[in-house]
């Protein structure tokens, strides 16, 4: 079956789903370490919780599309829909306990989990895009 594992009934191929993730995980990283330099040694906990969170959700969220249109393309927008619905409870949960909870600079968490979240939305928009595009349409990132 070469690259594909089957899952839920639906075949994916591993390299084909490890693009986009692999994306969303070097620029996370990227974004990390531009925001680490930018505020200093004492806010890398900070930077890392910042983006842990959001990496976490994208690369969730990224597979479970990939599945759903898979199987069946037209109940994506319910399945997104689904997942927006928990990523605001998730998220909400997870930043009250890493300010409320975890000694780091409150600041810095705020803005790199800010940062990474409007980052990786965007690059899920780009991929999302090139899934949704017609059959031999080539669009968006390679």
């Amino acid at each position: 079956m070469g690259g594909q594992r089957v899952w839920g009934g639906a075949a994916i191929d591993a390299i084909e789903m490890t693009g986009p993730v692999g994306w969303m995980a070097a620029a996370s990283l990227v974004c990390g370490a531009v925001l680490s330099l930018a505020m200093g040694p004492e806010s890398r906990g900070a930077a890392l919780l910042g983006s842990l969170g959001p990496l976490a959700a994208a690369v969730a969220t990224w597979i479970v599309v990939k599945r759903q249109h898979a199987r069946k393309p037209d109940q994506v927008s319910n399945a997104m829909i689904k997942l927006l619905a928990g990523k605001m409870l998730l998220f909400g949960a997870y930043v009250a306990a890493v300010v409320t909870l975890v000694p780091v600079p409150p600041r810095a968490f705020v803005v790199s989990f800010t940062s990474q979240y409007i980052m990786l939305h965007f690059i899920e928009g780009l991929f999302l895009r090139r899934l949704f595009a017609a059959p031999g349409r080539r669009v968006g990132v390679d």
